[in-house]
């Protein structure tokens, strides 16, 4: 990730840190650092994370089993708006073979509970 001046044309690393996959970035009002949701290699769920600009430090908001769709910060970033991704599975058993439960099961995975991120604060 880099960051590229208008001006000059010249571009700057923010952070050490390679992704498998970036999908939004969100400078904040002060440009002192960014919103990012992005997927670290060998993970497969999107998190969302905040990047101090210029020392590229990087600091998790979400560290769960969602799937981050999209993140959005107040104007001075203290508060954000976070979509997830839930997949659903449902299981239909039988009464063929050995199987003593007959009926169907349902559920989310990865869930989010009440208490689980509705807002963070963010230090810049």
């Amino acid at each position: 990730m880099h960051a590229i001046d208008v001006a000059s044309g010249k571009g700057s690393r923010i952070s050490d840190r390679t992704w498998f996959v970036v999908q939004g970035v969100e400078w904040d009002a002060t440009g002192n650092g960014l919103l990012v949701r992005g997927t670290e290699r060998g993970a497969i769920r999107s998190q969302v994370w905040y990047i101090s600009y210029p020392s590229g430090a990087v600091t998790s908001i979400t560290n769960d089993a969602n799937d981050y769709n999209s993140a959005s910060a107040t104007t001075d970033f203290q508060q954000l708006c976070v979509v997830h991704y839930q997949e659903m599975f449902q299981f239909v058993t039988s009464g063929s073979g050995h199987l003593p439960f007959y009926g169907r099961v349902s559920g989310a995975c990865g869930a989010a509970r009440k208490d689980q991120i509705a807002a963070a604060r963010v230090a810049a």
